[in-house]
């Protein structure tokens, strides 16, 4: 993600959005109040994992109009910890008690962590009369506003930053299509979704991360439409989808197998060249190469599920052949993006050659995993892995994997 949106800057605006769409909903009355505004997350940093964020619940939202002292209950469980308490607010003279939390750890209670201070405080406010609360009100959906568009414009550069690599490449295949395309269908995820996140009901993801899974997923699809393609281009696609008939490392091989599938359907055969067919059946597949590794490109991670997945399960045995870290295998069963990526990286690693970079590797990796269906149990493979696996578990990796990328020239269970 580009360096200009970080998920502490994401929540900031978030919660300026939330309590103006709260504000908004609050009638001013004749009674002196004050309008309360407090932290709905708590953003953790870490120095391997970067910046995490947590929800809390809470029985009150932000921009709530309050008339009277109170108490609010916060719950929430952050990094591994449960932390539930409340805090106050009063108005007028009177100062409020300040806000207790308990933390606990299966179900031990443990020190505040470093993150405690970062937790709603008790409020004070000076409990302001109508006229003053209608210039609150307006100067809280002002700032609302604000947030909104800076957020948004934010979001679109962080889009644009995802439109590099693979996705860029693709689009190359697209003649009628360009980045503004595939930006527009993020940011249609983003508008979508934003009401979602400045609302109770947010979802635990953070925003990167929804860019990163919901905004992604529906560029891919944005770029996988057939219309975004020359007509004979597109009918040769549909045609090969309906007879089955799949891309094979020669393009003339591809053509007479069409040729082939036409004539048995009885259909004409579209007027393409047998390289632009190959250059038609490539784009959607190099998608798969996005995910940053030839392990995570066969367990995307915007469709796992967190529970005993067939993609989990291989997600999770692919990352013990690199490491020992039960969290980090853990969090590959889950499909999180991150823990894939390193997962990845160390497999890129593994196959490498001697003054091979790791792009080199991977890319190299990649094709013969097109060509041949074998990652694990390649030559190569076999001779870096098998002291960690067997070669029936390798070659099944390899045949789970290509199943996952939509490869029919697999042969790994052999």
């Amino acid at each position: 993600m580009p360096a200009n949106l970080r998920n502490d800057d994401a929540e900031a605006l978030i919660l300026d959005i939330r309590a103006c769409r709260n504000a908004a909903t609050q009638e001013v009355g004749d009674r002196p109040g004050g309008f309360l505004v407090f932290p709905t997350s708590v953003v953790t940093v870490a120095q391997k994992t970067g910046q995490s964020v947590f929800p809390l619940l809470c029985d009150l939202e932000p921009g709530a109009l309050v008339t009277a002292p109170g108490v609010a209950r916060i719950s929430g469980l952050v990094a591994g910890v449960t932390v539930t308490g409340t805090f106050h607010w009063s108005l007028g003279e009177d100062a409020a008690p300040p806000a207790s939390y308990r933390f606990q750890r299966n179900g031990r209670d443990v020190p505040p962590p470093p993150w405690a201070g970062r937790l709603p405080a008790s409020q004070h406010l000076p409990g302001a009369g109508p006229p003053s609360l209608a210039r609150q009100k307006a100067r809280i959906r002002r700032r609302g506003r604000d947030a909104e568009y800076q957020l948004l414009t934010l979001t679109e550069q962080a889009i644009r930053g995802l439109c590099r690599g693979p996705i860029a490449g693709t689009i190359r295949y697209r003649p009628q299509m360009d980045i503004d395309d595939v930006v527009q269908r993020g940011l249609q995820a983003a508008c979508r979704l934003l009401p979602v996140y400045a609302s109770k009901d947010r979802p635990p993801c953070s925003w990167l991360g929804m860019l990163r899974l919901d905004s992604r997923r529906d560029m891919h699809r944005e770029i996988s439409r057939l219309d975004w393609l020359p007509a004979d281009a597109s009918a040769a696609l549909t045609l090969a989808d309906a007879a089955g008939v799949s891309r094979q490392s020669d393009p003339s091989a591809t053509m007479a197998e069409l040729v082939a599938a036409a004539e048995r359907v009885g259909r004409s055969v579209p007027r393409i060249t047998a390289t632009a067919l190959d250059v038609a059946m490539r784009a959607p597949a190099l998608l798969l190469y996005e995910v940053a590794a030839i392990a995570a490109a066969g367990v995307p991670g915007p469709d796992i599920d967190v529970d005993d997945s067939g993609d989990g399960v291989t997600a999770a045995t692919v990352a013990r052949l690199v490491t020992n870290d039960a969290e980090l295998i853990a969090l590959a069963r889950a499909g999180d993006p991150r823990a894939l990526n390193r997962v990845g990286a160390q497999i890129v690693r593994r196959l490498g050659e001697p003054g091979e970079s790791q792009p080199q590797a991977r890319r190299r990796c990649w094709e013969h995993f097109q060509r041949s269906g074998e990652l694990f149990a390649s030559p190569t493979g076999l001779e870096r892995f098998r002291c960690v696996s067997d070669a029936h578990t390798l070659g099944a990796l390899d045949k789970s994997l290509g199943t996952a990328a939509g490869l029919t020239c697999c042969r790994a269970d052999s």
